[in-house]
């Protein structure tokens, strides 16, 4: 393993973690926020001094009711908070109640490079190639529009065959015929 492109370091097995931080926009603003920058929210995903001002995802800090913890800064958990949101941006629009945001400890399920991965769900665990195959039909269906789950699919498949690389597609042809 090399670190910094100068020290060498002989390891078999080399973990990775990386540190998340809200976004320095979130930062700059002047609402209660945690240790890491993330907006505090309340049961529906507002920011409470601003009422009808939501954050969802990595910037909003939400408390699970039931462990007293953070939720975990997943994809899938910002999808459905977002569907909260929406729901709740329309009843404000309506003049109906708004519908707090319910987590549900989700499934884990990791991606371990191209070929491999882990689910676990309760008890239930899969690894392997089977978990892998689970992981890349469910992250597929969560992009949204079938030009980019097509195209996501075709890349993920192919990287499996040929390894990983780095690629733009230009599928549209510019003003300037470029």
């Amino acid at each position: 393993m090399e670190i910094n492109g100068k020290e060498i370091i002989p390891a078999a097995t080399v973990i990775w973690l990386s540190g998340q931080v809200a976004s320095p926009r979130i930062a700059e603003l002047d609402v209660p926020k945690d240790d890491i920058g993330r907006v505090l929210v309340d049961r529906n995903l507002e920011v409470p001094a601003y009422p009808r001002v939501y954050a969802l995802g990595d910037c909003a800090h939400f408390t699970d009711p039931a462990s007293g913890r953070p939720v975990p800064r997943r994809a899938h958990i910002a999808v459905r908070q977002a569907k909260t949101v929406t729901r709740n941006i329309l009843a404000s629009i309506r003049g109906r109640e708004k519908k707090p945001y319910r987590y549900r400890r989700p499934v884990d399920l990791v991606s371990l490079g191209v070929s491999q991965a882990m689910f676990r769900w309760r008890r239930f665990r899969l690894y392997g190639w089977p978990a892998r195959l689970l992981w890349f039909a469910s992250y597929a269906f969560l992009v949204t529009g079938a030009y980019n789950r097509v195209r996501i699919i075709i890349d993920w498949t192919s990287a499996i065959f040929f390894g990983r690389d780095t690629s733009y597609i230009k599928t549209k042809i510019g003003k300037s015929g470029q």
